[in-house]
């Protein structure tokens, strides 16, 4: 069940020149909990993982925005009097010209790298999706154990390690 302060409204594209890297915009008050961020991610990988359709199609404006709304330009209006609606049902639509896939499902393991306030209560977030997800767990994991074996520590220590070596440092 959602947290109450649950609203959360994207939009996104393909970055160019960033092959398999996403970008989305997503509303977040700077009031809202750590709870709620994380339960909002949550949902957003089980709804990646559900395999919800996604039609795409060309609509004329005024018939789109007495369908959906609004809610339909998250991304911004769309000038001209057609739309390309991407709808992924049961859980949202938005008139965009992107790249899409057909299933939610197709998208995979989605992990955020990286997030920059753009505008009072927006953070721009960065991710990655699908194999390059677990290229980079990979490479994480392989960091991991490099530190546990340079430091003879188990894992549940590093960053208590890691902590003590850096309070050491700044004393000298």
């Amino acid at each position: 069940r959602p947290p109450e302060e649950f609203s959360v409204h994207t939009s996104g594209n393909m970055v160019p020149r960033r092959p398999k890297t996403m970008l989305t915009l997503i509303s977040l008050t700077t009031n809202q909990s750590a709870r709620t961020r994380k339960w909002k991610l949550k949902t957003k990988q089980k709804i990646i993982l559900e395999g919800h359709p996604i039609s795409k199609y060309f609509e004329n404006k005024k018939t789109a925005e007495e369908k959906f709304g609004f809610n339909l330009y998250q991304g911004g209006i769309v000038p001209g009097n057609t739309v390309r609606v991407v709808n992924i049902e049961g859980v949202d639509v938005e008139a965009c010209c992107g790249t899409h896939a057909d299933n939610t499902n197709e998208v995979g393991w989605v992990k955020i790298f990286k997030a920059t306030r753009i505008s009072d209560g927006v953070l721009r977030l960065y991710y990655m999706a699908g194999k390059k997800v677990m290229k980079h767990l990979n490479e994480e994991t392989t960091i991991i154990n490099k530190l546990k074996d340079l430091w003879g520590i188990k894992e549940d220590e590093i960053v208590p390690t890691a902590n003590r070596f850096f309070n050491d440092y700044k004393k000298f």
